[in-house]
């Protein structure tokens, strides 16, 4: 068309009029858009406009198509809107119109129009645009996507005109006919990309990875939640991963509006790809803004939860819960027109968080409790006040459980960079069929270019031939087959996928006659000795024995292997394995499933892994069995599919019954492996497991669709996935229960990792499975870090040191990431906690010990003295004065106690005290939780034992030999014991009459602490019979109680002292025994000593035996001499006087004699002195004439008897006196002169009656 003018409803092309409907295209109403009018009634609103104008004066060329689910509007040959539609038209008879709206309406087009064209079919995009590309010169063509391949002849008729005028007789020619083969499937590269480990509680997720109709929505999910749209929105390549849906914020939209199972409670995670091309829209009420994702309903209490953009940009999360209440909110950090961003809503009872590309943005606490049983995308409700998303949306997913941050972090991951434990998926992109034919792809996954399987036949192409190499082998090793081995009688036929129906495309039915694939001999078939797997679906069509499989020469003994069915033998299927001739290493395993020819089809591997064999049915485990030794398979045999050499030897038929999906590995797949290989049959589910990938691996895979014609398109790669992770396994060094890091020691964690692009990387030991990668710097663990080691290169091994502390609990779990060094677009891995030295990591605190109980008896009770049992005792459990191991796990924190002597300077050996002495121990280990310490020593307190502090060492060790913290210096006291008195030695006192005598004793004094512990020792002698001590003492007298201040020592003798008690020298060591020293009873006086030690305790020692007190009669005269002066003959003296003192310790009588008095020869007789005891005597009157001398005082005579019982002085400085009288008379003759006589007094215990 060439617009002169836009005209209000300007027709075009139309067919129908008002009252019976119509279709048309033309101009809007009053406006530039191409508008496409269908079954026009008022109030005429049944239409759709196109998004861009069409120009004014220029041709242009428009199209319109409709395919029942959506028109769309083409301008100048290329797609400008797509809007779902359902409608049908009922124009009736009525004809077509060009120029104007359909008759009945008559609005007018003003401008030109040329090649109207009108097709019974919607034409494909390719068509509309070779359409538009036909005015160009020689550009008449039709597209391939508009044949056939059930067309049986295509011709042009060509009619001319001069362009003068139109004659409508002119001449019209056909071209020849032409047989068009059937178009084949067409796509573009194929996207690989992971799959996280995330599907526990996966009931949703929608890939969005092409854009064909009914597989647009497919549920990637086993839960097949597949969507569906009414007003579609626009497919396109340019995904977040792979393709993605534009949505146009008008209507578009995605739905399920029953899921399989709802998803109802607290727990559920939301998760997608968008990116916004306009603001969102705020309405009145917060659930009012423009919804990406989401399930809303009307009513208060719907449980719904939605999340969408507001006109700020800002992201937006709308929740309720049962009992009415809602909760809106807002992301903290604006989205970015035009630019993708990952979002994750997960929700628990207590709050829902939002995520933004892998981190939280925020959360809300909210009391959750959704109910979701449909979603939409682009908006959340088929019904009401919602406002529609204007961008796009990729890899929409639902769980019904909460993500935690690590999962979150992973599920975004998961679509930028692949990990090991991640399995791989490839999608086709912008995949097409000309036909409209159901596809199916053939797969083949490829590590740095060389192919996972050594035969990869996945038979969807259509080969009938029996060309060499004709049947294809997907895999890099090119094992192509024959048909028939080569003879066209012995081809199978191919069968197309809904014929097959197992869902994997074509297969090929063998006759049971003689039909055969041939694969000819190849290195990479023979394992040798090496692991090999084979995989295959296989569905019986006739009972018997028959060959499936074979790579076998001859049908007796020899190298190689075998697959039959042997019913006849009650086995349904069997695979054999055989070394040689010998039959060396034969052995097979087989199913005991039920017979196999029941009409289904059933998925076989068999996986050889050394001297065993697995057998899988329907990718679970069924049997196994094994040989003494390792199968050494290699022949030249070729690999033959549906026939076997045993055919015609033995019971063996040829296979009859369908074949497909043949698979050879060169070594043992996993069980998941064969898991993925069995779910490969159904849609969707091309993955490679990640027990198939290894760090540094690149993978790919060569992917190309065959129709349902067997009619196969061109094979393109996918982009390579390189598989990151950690190449060696995260170590934390050994540190376990059993191997422990000591506090103050450091774990040592070690990993090597592969990062993306070579980057540089941090190995991140986190606290919690948390993590946010830095800009072109360090990570940052969201819940704290044990260690981040400085930024290593790629593949190189980082390590970096956590130290142990004291507040470090027992066992500490670790989560180790590898981030990489790069600005903006930083990432980490997902978690590992590796496997040799896994988490987690072991912290073993030193036992600590208080202060010991040290005593004499069991718990350390009890003073110790000289020659006690020393007990050392800690109690259980800690405390002031315990032992504590300080960790929980008392299964392995055992402990053992030394105590050392004080000489000890340390303890590096358990056991051994480094230059001291051991004690004692509890060398086998206990509990300290619940066991006390204690040991003893009869030893280290010997006698003697100086009294006073005594040091030891104290030393712990756990199972671990991690010595223990505490006061290692100790001490405890040895008690003063009192000395003791051991014995005497006492002499006899003799006394001296009138003066003082000298006496000692010794005594012995034992002491524990050591003899020279005695400091002092007081002695004294008393009368036991007058005095009893008080204390072990006395009041000193003359009579009964003597004392010395201080006995002298000797030189101590081990534990014995031995002290003098009198003596007299050196003061005051000095015991006096006067004269009046009381004798009293023979045998009563003692000895006592009372000893000091330095502590100044005093013992009241024990008495001595008894010793003897002489007794002393003794008298003594206070004058010299009796001076009679001058006495006349015959006369009579003046009385004289002397004074007898009792000077000894008895009471005395005295007897008085004496001698003659002389005179030169003359001699005055004694008998002429007399004396009384009265001063007034008459001399020769009541008086006694002196006696004779004589030293034995006369038994039981009163002569001379002076005096009677003089008592015993009580103080030696005044004796007891008693006077004596004296007169002289001279008899006559006496010659004159001095005469002298001595008078004679001697004492004596006798009384002179003889009584005494």
């Amino acid at each position: 068309v060439n617009v002169n003018s836009y005209t209000a409803w300007g027709g075009i092309v139309g067919k129908g009029d008002v009252s019976l409907g119509s279709y048309a295209m033309g101009l809007g109403s009053g406006n530039s858009k191409l508008r496409f009018n269908y079954n026009m009634a008022s109030p005429w609103t049944n239409y759709v406009d196109s998004t861009t104008d069409v120009p004014l004066a220029q041709w242009a060329h428009v199209a319109v198509t409709y395919d029942g689910v959506n028109v769309r509007h083409y301008i100048n040959g290329a797609l400008d809107k797509t809007t779902p539609l359902s409608v049908s038209f009922s124009q009736g008879a009525t004809g077509m119109a060009v120029g104007c709206d359909p008759p009945g309406t008559m609005e007018y087009f003003n401008g030109k129009i040329d090649e109207v064209r009108v097709y019974s079919i919607p034409l494909s995009s390719a068509q509309i645009a070779q359409d538009y590309n036909n005015r160009k010169p020689l550009y008449n063509t039709i597209v391939q996507q508009e044949t056939l391949g059930t067309d049986t002849s295509w011709t042009a008729t060509v009619t001319l005109n001069d362009a003068q005028t139109v004659n409508p007789n002119s001449t019209s020619l056909a071209s020849n006919a032409i047989d068009p083969s059937n178009a084949a499937p067409d796509q573009g590269t194929p996207v690989s990309r992971s799959h996280a480990p995330l599907d526990s509680g996966h009931v949703l997720g929608w890939r969005f990875e092409d854009g064909i109709g009914a597989t647009a929505f497919d549920d990637q999910t086993a839960a097949n939640n597949n969507g569906s749209c009414t007003n579609c929105p626009t497919w396109s390549q340019e995904g977040a991963v792979g393709g993605a849906y534009q949505f146009d914020g008008t209507n578009d939209q995605v739905v399920n509006n029953a899921l399989a199972t709802p998803v109802s409670g607290a727990a559920v995670t939301l998760s997608f790809w968008a990116k916004p091309m306009a603001s969102g829209h705020n309405g009145g009420n917060a659930w009012e803004y423009d919804i990406m994702v989401g399930k809303s309903d009307t009513g208060s209490s719907s449980r719904d939860l939605t999340v969408g953009i507001t006109s700020a940009n800002k992201l937006r999360v709308y929740a309720e819960n049962p009992s009415g209440a809602y909760s809106s909110t807002d992301s903290t950090n604006a989205l970015t027109i035009g630019q993708w961003v990952q979002v994750t809503a997960t929700g628990s009872a207590s709050n829902y968080c939002l995520y933004l590309n892998g981190t939280l943005d925020t959360c809300t606490t909210f009391s959750s409790d959704f109910y979701i049983q449909r979603l939409g995308v682009g908006n959340s409700n088929v019904t009401t006040w919602t406002t529609f998303y204007n961008g796009f949306v990729d890899e929409v997913n639902l769980y019904n459980r909460t993500f935690s941050a690590a999962e979150v972090k992973t599920l975004y991951n998961s679509s930028a960079y692949v990990y090991d434990n991640y399995d791989l998926g490839v999608s086709p992109v912008g995949l097409s069929d000309g036909d409209n034919e159901t596809v199916y792809p053939s797969i083949d996954w490829r590590n740095n270019g060389t192919s996972a399987a050594v035969l990869n036949m996945s038979f969807n192409k259509n080969v009938t031939s029996t060309t060499t190499d004709a049947v294809l082998d997907y895999s890099s090793y090119s094992n192509d087959g024959t048909l028939g081995g080569g003879n066209s009688s012995y081809v199978p036929t191919w069968t197309n996928a809904s014929t097959c129906g197992n869902n994997t495309g074509g297969c090929y039915d063998f006759d049971g006659t003689n039909d055969r694939i041939q694969v000819l001999d190849h290195s990479s078939l023979n394992p040798g000795t090496s692991d090999f797997s084979i995989s295959f679906w296989l569905k019986m069509t006739a009972g018997g024995d028959h060959a499936i499989l074979s790579k076998r020469a001859v049908c007796n003994n020899a190298s190689y292997w075998d697959i039959r069915t042997l019913p006849s033998y009650s086995i349904p299927l069997a695979v054999e394995f055989n070394q040689d001739g010998s039959g060396t290493n034969y052995f097979y395993v087989s199913t005991d499933a039920t017979d196999l020819n029941n009409g289904n089809w059933h998925f076989f591997s068999v996986v050889r892994q050394g001297t065993g064999a697995t057998l899988y049915v329907n990718g679970a485990f069924d049997s196994s069995a094994s040989a003494s030794g390792i199968t050494n398979i290699s022949n030249t045999a070729n690999l033959l599919m549906g026939y076997d050499p045993c055919v015609g030897s033995d019971s063996t038929l040829p296979f009859a019954g369908q074949m497909d999906e043949v698979q050879i590995y060169n070594r043992a797949l996993s069980s998941a492996e064969i898991a993925s290989l069995y779910n490969s049959a159904k849609p969707n589910y091309q993955n490679l497991s990640n027990t198939e990938t290894a760090i540094g691996d690149l993978w790919s895979a060569n992917m190309c669709f065959a129709d349902a014609s067997g009619n196969e398109g061109i094979t393109l790669a996918s982009n390579s996935v390189e598989i990151l992770g950690f190449s060696t396994d995260v170590s934390d060094g050994g540190s376990s229960a059993t191997t422990p890091t000591n506090v103050g020691s450091n774990v040592t964690f070690t990993g090597t990792y592969n990062a993306a692009s070579g980057r540089q990387w941090y190995l991140a030991i986190c606290k919690t499975n948390a993590v946010t990668a830095g800009s072109d710097a360090a990570p940052t663990c969201d819940g704290g870090n044990w260690a981040i080691s400085a930024a290593t290169n790629d593949g190189a091994q980082a390590s970096v040191n956590y130290t142990a502390l004291v507040g470090d609990a027992e066992s500490n779990a670790w989560y180790a990431f590898g981030c990489d060094k790069v600005a903006s677009v930083a990432t980490c891995s997902p978690v590992s906690q590796g496997s040799t030295n896994p988490s987690p990591f072991n912290v073993n605190h030193a036992p600590t010990f208080g202060t010991l109980l040290v005593g004499s008896a069991t718990g350390g009770t009890g003073s110790i003295v000289p020659g006690s049992t020393v007990y050392f005792h800690l109690n259980a459990n800690g405390g002031a004065n315990g032992i504590d191991d300080n960790d929980a796990d008392t299964t392995q924190d055992t402990v053992r106690a030394y105590i050392c002597d004080s000489n000890t300077t340390g303890m590096s050996t358990p056991g051994t005290c480094t230059g001291g002495t051991l004690i004692c121990s509890q060398s086998t280990p206990f509990d300290p939780n619940s066991t006390a310490f204690e040991c003893s020593s009869a030893s280290i307190a010997p006698i003697p034992t100086p009294h006073g502090s005594v040091n030891f060492k104290v030393f712990v060790f756990d199972s671990h030999n991690f010595a223990g913290t505490g006061t290692t210096q100790q001490s405890y006291s040895v008690a003063d014991v009192a000395p003791v008195v051991q014995s005497y030695t006492t002499n006899t006192i003799t006394p001296q009459a009138g003066i003082s005598a000298t006496t000692s004793f010794t005594v012995t004094v034992t002491d524990n602490n050591g003899g020279n512990d005695v400091t002092a020792v007081n002695g004294l002698i008393y009368n036991s019979n007058t005095v009893t001590l008080a204390s072990g003492d006395c009041t000193a007298n003359e009579l009964n109680c003597i004392k010395t201040a201080s006995c002298l020592f000797g030189t101590p003798s081990g534990i014995n002292v031995t002290a003098t008690c009198g003596g007299g020298s050196p003061a005051p060591n000095v015991l006096t025994a006067w004269y009046n020293i009381n004798p009293s009873t023979p045998g009563v006086w003692k000895a006592h000593a009372n000893p000091t030690d330095q502590l100044g305790t005093v013992t009241n020692g024990t008495d001595s035996n008894a010793f003897t007190v002489n007794t002393l009669s003794a008298v003594s005269v206070s004058e010299a001499s009796i001076d009679y002066s001058t006495v006349a003959v015959g006369g009579t003296s003046d009385p004289k006087t002397t004074t007898l003192l009792n000077a000894g310790n008895i009471i005395i009588d005295v007897l008085i004699h004496g001698d003659n008095m002389t005179s030169g020869g003359n001699t005055i007789a004694r008998a002429q002195q007399h004396w009384a005891t009265s001063g007034a005597f008459t001399w020769g009157t009541a008086d006694h004439a002196l006696a004779a001398s004589d030293p034995t005082p006369p038994a039981n005579a009163d002569a001379g008897c002076a005096n009677r019982s003089i008592a015993v002085t009580a103080d030696h400085n005044t004796m007891t006196s008693s006077p004596i009288y004296w007169k002289l008379q001279i008899p006559s003759p006496t010659p004159s002169g001095t005469y002298n006589g001595t008078n004679y007094f001697l004492s004596t215990a006798n009384d002179c009656t003889g009584t005494d």
